[in-house]
Parts: C-alpha cells; sequence; structure tokens
C-alpha cells in the first residue's frame, strides 16, 4: 500500500511540475475564468445605472425667450449634462476636453430663426465648437439642437410671441405675384388657422 501511494504521490508531483513549467497553460487556466467572470459582471452588475450623460457647454448671446427655451429644453433631456457659459469659458472647456461640444446661440437667434420659417430671410447661424476627436458626439449634439430649436420655435410662433410675425408673412403672401393662387389662398388659409390657435391660447 505505501508503494502505491508512493508511486501515486511521485505521478502527481510530476505532473504538476510538468503543468507550472508550461506558462501558456497556466496563464490560460487561471486568466480565462477570471476575464470570463469580469466580462459578464460588467454586463449585469450596471444594469440598473442610467447611461452617461453627455457634457455639453452651451452660450447664450440672445438672450431672448427662444433662446432660454432651448437651453431649457437642454438641461432637461436626460441625454444631455448642459452647462450654460460664455463663449470664452466654453471654448476652453472643449480644449480641455470638459465637454464634448460647446454651442454658441448667436444675438438675435430667436427672431432671426422664427422670420426664416417662411422663407425669404437670412437663417441665424449657430456654431459648435468641439474636439475633432468626438465627431460621434458631435453629430448627437447637432441632432438634439436641432429637435430643441424646432420644438421651441414653433411653440413661440403657435403663442403669442409670433402674432406679429404671422401678421407681417400673411401680408407678404397676400401681396405676393410670385405666388400662384391656389398656394397663396392654402398659405393664407394657414396663417388664419395659427391666429386662431393664438387667440385662444
Amino acid at each position: 500500500m505505501n508503494d502505491f501511494m508512493n508511486a501515486l504521490i511521485a505521478l502527481v508531483r510530476k505532473d504538476l511540475v510538468l503543468y507550472f513549467s508550461n506558462k501558456r497553460a497556466l496563464i490560460i487556466t487561471l486568466a480565462a475564468p477570471i476575464a470570463i467572470a469580469a466580462f459578464f459582471g460588467s454586463l449585469f452588475s450596471n444594469s440598473d445605472k442610467k447611461p452617461t450623460r453627455v457634457p455639453v457647454a452651451i452660450v447664450d448671446m440672445d438672450k431672448s425667450a427662444i433662446s432660454k427655451q432651448i437651453i431649457v429644453g437642454m438641461k432637461s433631456d436626460s441625454a444631455l449634462n448642459v452647462s450654460e457659459v460664455d463663449e470664452t469659458e466654453a471654448l476652453a472647456q472643449v480644449k480641455k476636453g470638459t465637454v464634448r461640444a460647446a454651442v454658441v446661440l448667436p444675438a438675435k437667434f430667436g427672431e432671426q430663426s422664427s422670420r426664416a420659417i417662411f422663407g425669404g430671410n437670412s437663417k441665424p447661424e449657430v456654431k459648435i465648437h468641439y474636439d475633432p476627436s468626438q465627431s460621434m458626439a458631435l453629430a448627437m449634439v447637432r441632432g438634439m439642437m436641432s429637435q430643441h430649436v424646432i420644438k421651441a420655435v414653433t411653440q413661440s410662433m403657435m403663442g403669442g410671441g409670433g402674432s406679429k410675425l404671422i401678421a407681417e408673412a400673411r401680408s407678404d403672401v397676400a401681396a405676393s405675384k410670385d405666388i400662384e393662387a391656389d398656394a397663396r389662398k392654402d398659405l393664407l388659409t394657414m396663417f388664419e388657422s395659427v391666429e386662431r390657435v393664438q387667440k385662444r391660447n
């Protein structure tokens, strides 16, 4: 019995020596389970956490009702982490990598954007400063910015703030000789409908 046990121990000792001498097999055996556990842990352990919000700086040089509404909408967006700063600080934050992009709303943005809806007026230029390495974040910021701009301008036009612009646009359409009769009639009907909504609001 003792001879059998001695032979078994010697065999096991030999296999262990050979096993530990093979560094590749040792690494695979020990590291693979740890790596797999870490991978699945990262998938399931953070399932209850909120997605990371994209840091964005915004500069309001307009200070109009529309620009303020745009900022309120962006700050309430769950995908964005918005900080309102001046342009110098916004550029500094972009260079430092503190924010992914900096949006600058120019002066008279609200007025120009409202008039641009009906054509014939220059569109306001919104500047977006960004790190070239953040091109994917830039596309996202542009898309969400467009969404909040459209929403703010539309609400302003449907509310009392667009009464004067609607009246001016209706006068321009009525006096225009370049618009066909059917199109002119449809546009005037649309303006009248908008004015009725404004009065109810």
